[in-house]
C-alpha cells in the first residue's frame, strides 16, 4: 500500500541530525512505530518553508504487526493500560490517516 498524508510545511526545524533545509521528500517503506515519531521523522522536510512530502509505503500486515508488539512489549514491561491504550490509538490514528492506494 501507499499512503501519503499529503503536503506539509514545517514552520520549526526538528533536531533530528539532518542540516538540511532544502529536504522535498521524506520516504518510509513501513510503518514507524508511533504517529509522534511519524510527525518528527517527517519534519526533516520543508526546513526552508516550502511545500514537501511525505510517503510511506506498508501493508496491512505491517499494522497488525505493530499491534501485536505493542500489546506484547507492554505484557512483558507492566505498562499500564491507559499507555498501552493510548499508543493504540497512535497507531491506529496514523493507519486511518492514510490515503491506500495499491501499488503493484
Amino acid at each position: 500500500m501507499l499512503c501519503t498524508l499529503g503536503q506539509m510545511e514545517t514552520k520549526h526545524p526538528t533536531h533530528t541530525g539532518i542540516n538540511k533545509p532544502d529536504v522535498r521528500f521524506v520516504l518510509h517503506y513501513a510503518l514507524p512505530k508511533s504517529l509522534e515519531g511519524y510527525h518528527q521523522e517527517t519534519g526533516r522536510a520543508g526546513r526552508d518553508g516550502r511545500s514537501a512530502e511525505a510517503i510511506l509505503f506498508y501493508s496491512y500486515q505491517d499494522a497488525i504487526k505493530a499491534r501485536h508488539m505493542l500489546r506484547k512489549t507492554a505484557e512483558e514491561s507492566g505498562t499500564p493500560a491507559d499507555v498501552l491504550q493510548c499508543n493504540m490509538e497512535s497507531l491506529n490514528a496514523m493507519v486511518r490517516g492514510c490515503r491506500q492506494e495499491e501499488v503493484v
